[in-house]
């Protein structure tokens, strides 16, 4: 028997309402990078439309949204470097949910999934070296 993965993001339920997020990208250095909001609330069950907006200017200012398990920043950013940019520096973890792509500066990504099982998730930026200023949590209630 086949055990079916604990999360699909690609499962969505047509008859679940969808929640529409922004989430900005902020900052043109290291030091003053960050999302605009440290924390975004979901509804179980629902289908989530995320868009982020990268409103930073800097050429080397290239983000991404990465849904992990909570506490597992530490393990998965560093794993994103090895990643690479052939995979938008999103590694291939069972504690990786879902993400966008590498946006640009300027430049807006979007992704849409469906709600993961109530809890508390973390969200990050795994472009290197952006993890550990770039991050939030992501509350399924």
């Amino acid at each position: 028997m086949k055990e079916e993965p604990a999360y699909d993001p690609a499962k969505i339920n047509p008859a679940a309402p969808v929640m529409e997020i922004i989430l900005k990208a902020e900052g043109n250095s290291m030091a003053d990078m960050r999302y605009d909001q440290k924390e975004l609330r979901v509804k179980d069950g629902s289908t989530i439309h995320l868009t982020l907006i990268n409103e930073g200017t800097d050429p080397s200012m290239v983000h991404n949204f990465v849904l992990i398990d909570e506490g597992t920043a530490d393990k998965v950013g560093p794993e994103g470097l090895k990643a690479g940019l052939e995979m938008n520096y999103v590694p291939k973890m069972r504690q990786v949910y879902v993400a966008t792509s590498l946006t640009q500066p300027k430049q807006k990504s979007e992704v849409t999934f469906p709600a993961p099982l109530k809890g508390t998730y973390d969200f990050i930026c795994t472009y290197p070296g952006h993890y550990q200023k770039m991050n939030g949590k992501f509350i399924v209630e």
